[in-house]
């Protein structure tokens, strides 16, 4: 992931490295997640950005980077689909109370995989499975403030080890036109567009990714 917090408790996003252009030393370029009136966006020296201060007597990393946990339950019964809940109506406030609960969902095998940072849930991806070894990935998102940081990308990789691990040949999914970074991350990560249709909300994007 691509966040990182200073040894002063500072969160910040890392954008890339950059050479300089006469000594070619490498600098990390990285933006503050919180507002600073000094600046967004910031340069330092690679080695510097991955070294170590002395606090107090002890070494610490001066940026160290937070890490992401993803917990995955390939039989995630309706207890835990009601448990996010307050996540989903976060992402998506349009839906009902009872989202998680179509009529025959109680016939159906989910996939649950959900997203920590620092022991806050950030994200989740969730599917269901279909007929003839298809896997749908119904829903997901990232909380506002955790995205641009890769969440989605690796919620969508536990999602297709998943699948592969209970033997499915195909992963489905559907997005809507105008949800650009949801459409280049699933094409990104190798499904290809296989029609579209029509929805109250928009025009659905079709798209499958085979997985053996």
């Amino acid at each position: 992931m691509k966040l990182h917090r200073h040894y002063k408790n500072k969160a910040y996003r890392v954008l890339g490295t950059a050479k300089n252009s006469e000594s070619l030393e490498d600098f990390t370029i990285y933006e503050a997640r919180y507002t600073n009136p000094l600046g967004q966006i910031w340069i330092r020296p690679t080695t510097m950005f991955n070294g170590e201060v002395e606090i107090d007597g002890s070494r610490q990393r001066r940026f160290a980077p937070v890490e992401l946990q993803i917990e995955s339950l390939v039989e995630a019964p309706l207890s835990q689909l009601q448990g996010i809940t307050p996540l989903v109506k976060e992402i998506f406030p349009d839906l009902g109370p009872n989202w998680y609960a179509p009529q025959d969902s109680r016939d159906r095998r989910y996939t649950l995989h959900v997203a920590h940072v620092e022991g806050e849930l950030v994200g989740f991806k969730l599917g269901y499975d279909q007929p003839d070894g298809c896997h749908y990935s119904w829903l997901g998102g990232v909380k506002q403030d955790y995205r641009g940081l890769g969440i989605a990308a690796e919620l969508l990789k536990a999602q297709v080890e998943s699948c592969r691990k209970l033997g499915h040949t195909k992963l489905q999914t559907k997005t809507l036109n105008r949800f650009l970074p949801m459409l280049l991350l699933n094409l990104k990560a190798g499904f290809r567009i296989t029609g579209t249709e029509a929805s109250k909300r928009g025009l659905k994007i079709c798209l499958e990714l085979p997985l053996q």
